[in-house]
């Protein structure tokens, strides 16, 4: 959740360049740390062998893990790409009608988020549904392990994403890698 807010605000960074400080990278490593604390908290008090505390704690899980950051990411995206919408209008020409249709980077902006929408919750979402379905354990042993492999292949499948989409993160990863390498 605090990576979608601190994307907005470094998308915003136009507007204040306090965010591609250090202190703002500290402050948004500081607020992982609590909010990882702070929501981790109800499952630590409310934790027993109650298999109906455990029911909820899985639900909880579910919620905070995929339901609380779908909600912030789709809310980010949306002012992200708003604000590039009318930055796209505003740099057209004043002479031109005002035009409805989206240009090929609005387009290319709202299919990325869209890819990294489902990809995320694709490979997120199973993996807990079947934590909440399967409580006394009477599915196949093997279907958890492979859920499981399938979350963690779709943060991989994020991150190249990320990559191939962020042009100046991939000349600066280039830029770091031959130099080190001395290619």
């Amino acid at each position: 959740m605090e990576n979608y807010i601190a994307k907005y605000y470094t998308y915003r960074k136009t507007l204040n360049m306090t965010f591609s400080k250090k202190e703002w990278v500290i402050l948004c490593i500081i607020l992982q740390w609590i909010f990882g604390f702070v929501f981790s908290i109800p499952q630590i008090i409310f934790y027993d062998k109650d298999c109906n505390s455990q029911f909820r704690g899985r639900i909880y899980v579910l919620i905070l893990v995929v339901i609380v950051p779908s909600f912030i990411y789709i809310i980010t995206n949306l002012i992200i790409f708003n604000h590039a919408r009318t930055s796209t209008n505003r740099v057209q020409a004043l002479n031109q009608q005002e035009n409805k249709t989206f240009s090929r980077r609005d387009l290319y902006l709202l299919k990325h988020m869209i890819v990294v929408y489902c990809i995320f919750v694709g490979g997120w979402s199973p993996i807990y549904l079947f934590s909440i379905i399967n409580y006394n354990d009477t599915f196949n042993p093997n279907i958890g392990p492979i859920l499981t492999l399938i979350a963690t292949l779709s943060l991989l499948l994020i991150i190249i994403n990320l990559l191939i989409y962020n042009n100046e993160l991939r000349k600066y990863l280039k830029n770091k890698i031959f130099r080190c390498s001395d290619i």
